[in-house]
């Protein structure tokens, strides 16, 4: 699978644990999750303390409108993804709430 561009499917040699392989997902599909996540929030799926019960439902159904051959699943591909996001978010601001550490835009 192109991890730049193609959608769906399992990488050809994936790293596998037990009986399923690990799904690696590509830069297009992660883009389509944050418009996806985007647009839940825009129509009032955000409650003060997170997102409304059967969110990930609603992020599977706008991902299969927006790329019908994608074969992400609720639970475990976006549930999971998104607890990664969380967890480097989480690495990130305590990264930046340190004394001395610094983000530099222009290397990026």
């Amino acid at each position: 699978m192109d991890t730049n561009g193609s959608i769906g499917g399992r990488r050809r040699g994936a790293k596998t644990y037990g009986k399923a392989s690990r799904r690696i997902w590509s830069t297009v599909e992660e883009e389509a999750l944050l418009e996806c996540l985007r647009d839940i929030v825009r129509s009032g799926w955000k409650c003060d303390n997170g997102f409304r019960t059967g969110y990930l439902t609603m992020l599977e159904q706008l991902l299969r409108k927006k790329y019908p051959e994608s074969d992400l699943k609720s639970d475990p591909h976006i549930s999971s993804k998104i607890h990664v996001w969380k967890r480097t978010y989480a690495c990130i601001f305590d990264m930046l709430a340190k004394s001395g550490f610094g983000w530099n835009e222009l290397l990026l």
